[in-house]
């Protein structure tokens, strides 16, 4: 069903997906889609989409990176926000069916622990190396130590300024706090002559299906290991690798053909998977009484949406489909300004678009 094919009646839903816009006709409060009721703190809310000026709105974010799907509702100076961060980042789409299966939702927490660490003496030539500059997602983050706090995908680049080499710089992607699908590490060896070996190290459950191999951006291989030969210069070495559960990675390292202690290791390695994960968590955002409210402030290890149904309504302008979750929501939201706690325990019918 394509949501131009909805039956307008007086009142219209925006949906938003990433930055386009586009107004949404919906059917008459009489047959609801949209519909909030239950208690915020020690008040009773009944809030329905097209009655006493409710409005909702839908739309997949980026967060850190991260898609996010999120809904919005506005009812005067009401506004709850219920988004899900997408999981499983290293597969190209999302599995529907394994939404369905979850039947409850637990809410995403901060650590205010690094998750992401990495220093300049984690590699064999530190000795080599005057300093490293880090930056993240083309900002700079230090010099010679970086740590990430906050869950998500960055772009993370170490500009190498050794003591007797030129400057280079090299980058990877690196996903911290979210399910990784394939573990692995890019390993080499290099032999005389500039012979190189370069391999993909991971676990005997982890089976590669395809991988192609870059020298200096140029394709070389589509071999499970590289052997090349390699000019007398630091040189990128490029893998781009498919795993059989279909998790797409693309890591890089640098190999010195000119052995003068320059290669630089894989330093993705250092994503911390023993971190409480993200994938498909919730996060609950709330303007009440002229207050902002965030579930991400507060303890809710006992916070859940606990979902009836899943179903399909439409899809959205960009051809993503649009679902239906209905269930009942209990969360804790803590003010950003007070620290006030309220207690939210609602049966909603909420819509998420999904990609």
């Amino acid at each position: 069903m394509n949501f131009s094919n909805i039956i307008v009646a007086v009142f219209t839903l925006i949906l938003f997906n990433s930055c386009k816009k586009e107004i949404v006709e919906i059917p008459e409060s009489n047959s609801p889609i949209f519909t909030v009721e239950g208690q915020i703190g020690d008040d009773q809310v009944n809030f329905v989409v097209g009655d006493d000026n409710s409005v909702f709105t839908s739309a997949i974010e980026k967060i850190n990176g991260i898609d996010f799907y999120n809904g919005i509702m506005v009812n005067g100076l009401t506004e709850i926000e219920l988004g899900l961060f997408r999981g499983d980042n290293d597969i190209a789409s999302v599995d529907i069916n394994k939404l369905v299966s979850f039947g409850n939702f637990s809410f995403a927490e901060l650590s205010y622990q690094p998750i992401f660490e990495v220093n300049k003496n984690y590699f064999e030539n530190s000795s080599n190396i005057k300093e490293i500059k880090w930056f993240v997602d083309g900002i700079y983050a230090g010099t010679n130590s970086l740590s990430i706090v906050n869950p998500g995908k960055y772009q993370v680049c170490a500009q190498i300024n050794y003591n007797n080499l030129p400057v280079k710089t090299v980058c990877n992607e690196v996903l911290v706090g979210f399910t990784h699908n394939a573990n692995f590490e890019l390993k080499h060896t290099l032999f005389e002559n500039n012979q190189l070996q370069a391999w993909i190290e991971c676990p005997s459950n982890t089976t590669i299906s395809k991988i192609k191999w870059f020298i200096n951006d140029n394709l070389v291989s589509e071999n499970l290991i590289l052997n090349a030969n390699i000019e007398d210069q630091i040189n990128s070495i490029k893998a781009e690798i498919e795993f059989a559960n279909g998790s797409k990675r693309i890591r890089t390292i640098l190999v010195d053909g000119t052995k003068s202690n320059g290669s630089f290791e894989d330093f993705a390695i250092y994503e911390n998977t023993n971190v409480s994960l993200w994938d498909y968590k919730l996060k609950l955002n709330l303007k009440y009484k002229g207050e902002d409210f965030s579930s991400i402030n507060s303890n809710n290890d006992e916070g859940i949406f606990k979902v009836s149904s899943i179903t399909l309504l439409g899809n959205d302008s960009a051809g993503f489909p649009v679902y239906i979750f209905k269930g009942v929501l209990n969360a804790k939201v803590e003010s950003k300004v007070t620290n006030e706690i309220l207690d939210i325990y609602l049966n909603i019918s909420w819509g998420l678009s999904i990609k």
